[in-house]
């Protein structure tokens, strides 16, 4: 039994029951289904990978296929394309992650975050969509079907501070909580400017947009924001992600809410990311953090082609990325 949010064992039922949140996704997600596509995320193997080493652990884990990670730089990205390119039958691309290639601009080495595409600021917001159009021509180029867009920051936030009160178990500042719900408009206005142009040439090249779900308060799209632009763009290739280490992380700052956003967004998801999270670490092997939410999903939709991404950080055994490729198979009862 997984433990309260306090630390205390939980011994409640019901709505309050803690539930294990990769079985709670896999399971009532319905990946039981031969539909399901794992994929190994190049970020396993480090933030700026040698590609040859890409290749060799890939093939080395009997990957099933292969998503790219956001940041690398732009001649890295392209010896990486040149070598999937060759081993494209045994590692297919399924997913690619915004921004791809680093922007040269990029503030921190993941780059998700480097540009904003819900900036108020126009040019930055015009950087963006340009850095964005570029992942989706790399994506189109892997054959990938799917870039994982993340929209950036809606409010300048001094994360490691709140980081430090989050690991004393003080909560969020409400000023910081107010401030970022009266933001959402203007993240609205920006993100559908920058999705107007990005979803058009997402439909030319036959790439769908698939917006994730963020470890922290101040990052875009909230739930109910992902609902709005949902709703604006219905019929376009634009889908919802589920990326469970990050909404760990949010939960555990109370900043999230699980069972809300696979309600509204769960049957409609182009995939999850399967990476494990205990406390504020992520980027676990599946099995080795403690993945739990407090929350109860209805039984999402089964008919549905499905890409589960084990997106694990560096500095882990062949050994432990197996058993973690093991779980998502044996909780998807899937072959894959």
């Amino acid at each position: 039994m997984l433990p309260n949010r306090d630390g205390r064992p939980n011994t409640s039922t019901g709505d309050a029951t803690y539930i294990n949140f990769q079985a709670l996704v896999l399971v009532t997600w319905g990946v039981g289904s031969p539909r399901l596509q794992l994929a190994i995320s190049t970020r396993t193997f480090g933030a700026r990978p040698d590609p040859g080493l890409v290749i060799d652990g890939l093939l080395r884990l009997e990957a099933p296929a292969v998503a790219v990670h956001a940041g690398l730089p732009r001649g890295l990205l392209a010896v990486l394309v040149e070598a999937l390119g060759r081993e494209r039958t045994r590692l297919p691309v399924l997913a690619v992650s915004n921004y791809a290639p680093a922007p040269e601009m990029a503030r921190n080495a993941s780059a998700v975050d480097a540009l904003s595409l819900c900036s108020p600021d126009r040019d930055e917001r015009a950087h963006a969509i340009a850095a964005a159009a570029e992942t989706l021509r790399v994506a189109a180029d892997l054959g990938a079907p799917v870039v994982v867009l993340a929209l950036g920051e809606a409010t300048a936030t001094d994360w490691p501070a709140l980081a430090r009160r989050l690991l004393r178990g003080d909560p969020l500042p409400e000023r910081l909580l107010s401030e970022r719900r009266q933001a959402s408009e203007r993240v609205l206005d920006g993100a559908r400017f920058a999705l107007d142009r990005l979803l058009e040439q997402a439909a030319d090249l036959g790439v769908t947009l698939a917006l994730p779900n963020r470890a922290r308060f101040y990052q875009a799209p909230s739930t109910l924001e992902l609902a709005a632009l949902r709703a604006d763009f219905a019929g376009a290739p634009l889908r919802p992600w589920l990326d469970a280490g990050a909404g760990h992380t949010a939960w555990a700052a109370g900043g999230f809410e699980p069972g809300e956003w696979l309600d509204l967004h769960g049957p409609a998801a182009a995939g999850v990311s399967v990476a494990d999270a205990c406390g504020p670490l992520r980027g676990l092997p599946p099995g080795l953090g403690e993945l739990g939410y407090r929350a109860l999903a209805k039984r999402l939709a089964q008919d549905r082609e499905l890409i589960a991404v084990m997106n694990t950080n560096d500095g882990f055994t062949d050994d432990e990325l197996r058993a973690g490729m093991a779980q998502v198979r044996a909780l998807a009862g899937a072959g894959t």
